[in-house]
């Protein structure tokens, strides 16, 4: 669990770190169930309108994503093709946060509610240890969704394992930032 002294040391750079978004920003993930992983690239395209600003849309082959940082929180009014109304806190500006609204996809809405956890965590991420923002979104409703996510500072989000009803069902693993980097396979050296 992370102390109040772990958050408090890391609230000298702002959170927008943990998410760089930016025009033509591009991260390539290996994406899928676990034993049929696919490699995927995240890109931001362009500018859209979320909450009450103007955010970022970001695409992949499954869907889109249209974020913002507002407030010092990363909002989503978009996630992987699936929409929220208001929009979804992804990253929050507390420890812990809730989030009541609809969620929608083509051709079906329904009524939500998560709750948010963030906390720093301590874990070897290409060799070294290094401080990630583990972001936990747990669903209720009909079935219990878990979203557990990692981001680095600088990087962006570097992996992420989705939970229905406690059985894994999707798993992310960041491969490459940009076009000049690549990460290695190894899967010592690869969180959780």
């Amino acid at each position: 669990m992370a102390s109040a002294g772990l958050l408090g040391g890391c609230r000298n750079q702002p959170l927008s770190t943990l998410m760089p978004l930016s025009l033509n920003r591009e991260w390539t993930y290996d994406v899928g169930p676990v034993l049929q992983a696919r490699v995927r690239t995240l890109a931001v395209k362009g500018r859209v309108p979320v909450s009450q600003s103007e955010g970022w849309r970001l695409e992949t082959p499954e869907g889109e994503s249209h974020l913002v940082w507002e407030n010092g929180e990363l909002l989503a009014s978009q996630w992987g093709g699936v929409r929220f109304s208001p929009p979804l806190t992804l990253i929050p500006a507390a420890e812990q946060a809730e989030w009541n609204g609809t969620m929608g996809w083509p051709g079906a809405e329904t009524r939500a509610s998560a709750v948010i956890t963030r906390k720093v965590v301590r874990e070897l991420w290409r060799g070294s240890e290094r401080d990630l923002h583990e972001v936990i979104h747990s669903f209720r409703g009909e079935n219990a969704i878990e979203i557990d996510s990692a981001y680095l500072r600088g990087v962006g989000l570097i992996r992420q394992d989705v939970y229905e009803n406690d059985l894994q069902v999707r798993r992310l693993r960041l491969l490459a930032r940009e076009s000049g980097e690549t990460a290695t396979k190894d899967p010592a050296k690869d969180p959780k």
